[in-house]
């Protein structure tokens, strides 16, 4: 990670960015910039130019190159290749004093930033990383507040007092769902910082959990340490080694001070994870095995009803005097193998031991003050948290190692998760996460007509079809669920994401491809121009000008006249696309082939969301999930759900039902074009052509997708719309190829 060195004249000594990089990054900027109007890009350009000189002159590096970046891409500097991009939204929406703070910012980290210095054994350790992040800015911004105070601290206060950490954590520690302590922590620094930059008091927030509060309060001397370690300013200009060697006393309080705090603060939060995740997952089997007893019993209650049944059962009975004893015993060996192998088992064991009974449960999910199964360790009196502390002692060895692992691993992804939120927090994707955030949660206040919808039983793991009442909320007409349906709310349960962030990371590459290859699609198809006859406007119109000079040629054109032109966008863009994925999840999509499945899904999702494209996902096996609503951003929720679908893999396979309840949803979007993309093995257990024929005759496009071998099934099913055997490194070419050929229909 030696991003940064520099030679004895302070002139970095960075790699130079080489072609390719250079053309893409172009390339890049264009595109984003065809997106706008004329009079758009003109001041965009304006105030990129106008804005170059600050960067020279924080950098001290006239060959730091600036780009455009996509809206909500944020700004940030990359070291390796010495260059800076920038929120082509904010640039346009933003004051000037901002922006100009922002790319003051990107070029001090090219002036100061040292990340060479970076202990080597934390070098791949994301919650160092995001640690360094937070402290590192909080120490960049210092200096350019003491070097430039009067350019620069009416944006950079204006900035922060915007972003309103306070009125942020109120919103987090009042929500039923536990907040992470990184996430709290990483705000608490943030808000500090801004104190310290106005110089007022450091008071910690006393509504913070007592970890969280405990490691702020142990913090804030480091803080400010670490904050104070830039260079006296104008000596930065005698050499590389005053700012290597502030740098190096700031690392030096970092690593050996902060971080060791910052890990007994990580310790407790995994634990805490681990605790909530047993909780959660033993109230889940509690309410499975209450769905369990109840199907039992509607059976029972319907095999009572039968008459004549009952007759055939009393002459057996009396036929088999012996029969009475021995059929207990088989009754009691078919239960025993009738339970999953291994896991259910140990798991209805361990339930005894963990000494949570449901009383204690239903206790906890009041004191959490949500709804549904959300346990919230935080929110919980001290007797319950006394319970929960023991049933978490109790387990084996084995499962706790499990959770703790679980835990760990969505930290590491959250801790990611916020780096890019701070790479990215100069643009409005801090705010608009925190947005998409909200929505969910007032979606789950709406109570469910349907008084079965939050009884949701195995949720299809027990490897059948499930019988007895409808599931899920039956919404109405107009953007309602088909009754029978699961709803999104309904579905949210685990808060996990590790796997569906371990996806995104390990395939950037593929859903870059895929971005790639849909931007000429639907770029291409966005009409903007001018339109003339104006009597004001910022061009003349000269076929106007020419129509007045011909008439009267004697005549001054008078100014006043419409001979003006005006910029004109018709919005046929990307708002003219509406997506609706449909994920096979019946048992033969087991192992491996959900997993693969699971991966096309994610990359597609991602690559539409960039062009802020209308996507829907819904599930289907013998029951149908509503995954993600049209309205509904990627927000944590959304991975969640979408992550969850691992373990809903059974049952039949409805794909025809899928596809024609999906089309009746999909046909009520206002977009013109409509696509319907179906990922699965092409395995069905009903009729999929007719659904698919009423689909195409309503005006929408259905794509089948097989990923992975042994898909060939899909052709058969999908004609010429569908294609088989897909390895992910394919997907952006074939599915790029499928939807350009829909769309051109």
């Amino acid at each position: 990670m030696s991003d940064l060195h520099r030679n004895e004249k302070g002139v970095g000594t960075i790699e130079r960015i080489p072609d390719e990089v250079l053309n893409q990054l172009r390339a890049e900027e264009e595109s984003i910039l065809s997106r706008y109007a004329p009079h758009e890009r003109r001041i965009i350009l304006e105030r990129l130019n106008a804005l170059k000189g600050v960067v020279d002159m924080v950098s001290a590096d006239t060959t730091v190159m600036v780009f455009a970046n996509r809206p909500g891409g944020g700004w940030y500097w990359h070291s390796q290749y010495n260059y800076i991009r920038i929120d082509v939204e904010g640039l346009l929406k933003r004051s000037f004093e901002q922006n100009r703070f922002f790319l003051a910012h990107e070029a001090a980290h090219r002036r100061l930033t040292c990340t060479n210095i970076i202990p080597k054994d934390l070098q791949g350790n994301q919650n160092f990383h995001m640690l360094f992040n937070v402290v590192e800015d909080g120490r960049i911004n210092l200096w350019l507040q003491d070097k430039y105070p009067l350019a620069l601290r009416g944006g950079m206060h204006d900035f922060y007092s915007e972003m309103n950490i306070s009125k942020t954590q109120e919103h987090l520690l009042n929500q039923p769902n536990r907040v992470s302590y990184v996430q709290l922590a990483y705000g608490e620094m943030l808000r500090l910082w801004f104190s310290y930059a106005k110089q007022e008091s450091l008071q910690p927030n006393q509504n913070l959990p007592k970890p969280v509060l405990e490691f702020i309060e142990q913090a804030i001397p480091y803080l400010k340490e670490i904050w104070q370690s830039y260079p006296v300013p104008g000596s930065e200009g005698q050499g590389w080694r005053i700012i290597e060697g502030s740098a190096r006393k700031g690392m030096k309080v970092l690593e050996q001070s902060l971080w060791p705090l910052f890990k007994k603060l990580l310790d407790e939060d995994t634990k805490q994870r681990g605790k909530q995740k047993m909780a959660e997952q033993e109230s889940e089997q509690q309410n499975q095995q209450k769905g369990s007893g109840q199907e039992k019993k509607d059976e029972s209650s319907g095999q009572s009803s039968d008459s004549e049944e009952k007759k055939n059962k009393k002459n057996k009975k009396k036929d088999d005097p012996g029969s009475s004893g021995e059929g207990k015993k088989n009754k009691g060996k078919k239960k025993n193998k009738s339970s999953p192998s291994g896991g259910d088992g140990e798991k209805k064991g361990k339930q005894k031991k963990s000494k949570l009974s449901p009383e204690d449960l239903e206790r906890m999910k009041k004191e959490s003050g949500g709804s549904g199964d959300v346990i919230n360790p935080d929110k919980l009196s001290e007797e319950s948290k006394k319970k929960l502390d023991e049933a978490f002692d109790d387990l084996s060895k084995e499962e706790h190692d499990d959770l703790i692992r679980q835990s760990e691993n969505e930290q590491e992804a959250e801790s990611r998760d916020i780096a890019e939120q701070h790479k990215g927090k100069m643009g409005n994707a801090e705010k608009r996460r925190a947005q998409e955030e909200k929505k969910p949660q007032k979606k789950k206040k709406k109570p469910s007509p349907n008084k079965h919808a939050k009884t949701e039983g195995n949720d299809g793991t027990s490897g059948g079809a499930r019988h007895g009442p409808p599931e899920g909320n039956g919404r109405g007409a107009g953007g309602g669920l088909p009754q029978g349906w699961i709803a999104f709310e309904d579905l949210l349960k685990s808060r996990s994401t590790a796997v569906y962030e371990k996806i995104r990371q390990e395939n950037a590459a593929a859903i870059q491809a895929l971005i790639s290859k849909l931007e000429s699609i639907f770029t291409k198809r966005q009409t903007r121009g001018e339109s003339g006859g104006h009597r004001d406007g910022d061009d003349v119109d000269v076929d106007r000008v020419v129509e007045e000079k011909t008439s009267n040629p004697r005549q001054t054109v008078d100014p006043e006249a419409p001979i003006w032109t005006r910029p004109y966008s018709k919005e046929d863009g990307p708002r003219d696309y509406a997506f609706t994925i449909v994920l096979d999840m019946s048992g033969s999509m087991h192992g491996e082939r959900i997993y693969e499945a699971l991966k096309g899904l994610i990359i597609i999702l991602e690559a539409l969301q960039h062009f802020n494209i209308q996507v829907e996902i819904i599930g289907f096996n013998s029951r149908f999930f509503e995954i993600k609503p049209f309205d509904q951003p990627i927000s944590k929720d959304v991975m969640a759900v979408i992550e969850s679908c691992l373990g809903r893999v059974s049952g039949d396979t409805l794909m025809g039902k899928a596809i024609k309840d999906s089309t009746d949803r999909l046909k009520e979007r206002t977009p013109k074009q409509k696509t319907m993309i179906v990922i699965t093995d092409g395995d069905s257990g009903d009729h999929v052509a007719p659904s698919i024929e009423e689909a195409r005759q309503q005006g929408i496009e259905v794509i089948g997708v097989g990923i992975g071998q042994g898909t060939k099934k899909v052709v058969s099913n999908f004609g010429e719309s569908g294609v088989a055997d897909v390895s992910i490194d394919r997907l952006a070419e074939v599915l790029a190829d499928l939807i350009r050929k829909t769309i051109d229909k």
